[in-house]
């Protein structure tokens, strides 16, 4: 358990500073989404090829998209939610913390995690 505590207070450190926190938010909304996608096709009884057979694709782009849903494009998830019986449905909510929308480098949006959030997948 000693191993477990002192990654916990790692972590707990690294997550003082504030890029370092963002960052691994970001990744956990992203992990969260794949997590959801796996969770409701399994739910479903649906096998990755069962799922890819239905969208035309192969099984090991079901398990690219579950595993990197960052990579896969909205329409690719529209797919994907309507292959397992439901619907894809994205919002934007209001961040926590700071309001202010920041210019991400090279680009004329706002920041990545700007509370762009996938409502994941929802029953049709």
């Amino acid at each position: 358990m000693k191993k477990r505590n002192s990654w916990d207070a790692y972590l707990k450190q690294q997550l003082k500073n504030p890029k370092v926190r963002q960052a691994f938010e970001e990744e956990s909304r992203i992990l969260d989404l794949g997590i959801a996608l796996a969770k409701s096709r399994s739910s479903q009884g649906l096998t990755q090829e069962a799922v890819a057979k239905r969208i035309g694709t192969s099984a090991p782009q079901i398990s690219r998209t579950e595993k990197a849903p960052e990579n896969a494009n909205v329409k690719t998830l529209m797919r994907y939610a309507h292959a397992i019986g439901m619907e894809l449905k994205v919002k934007l909510v209001p961040r926590s913390g700071n309001r202010r929308a920041r210019k991400l480098p090279g680009s004329g949006f706002g920041k990545r995690s700007s509370g762009l959030k996938a409502a994941a997948v929802q029953r049709a």
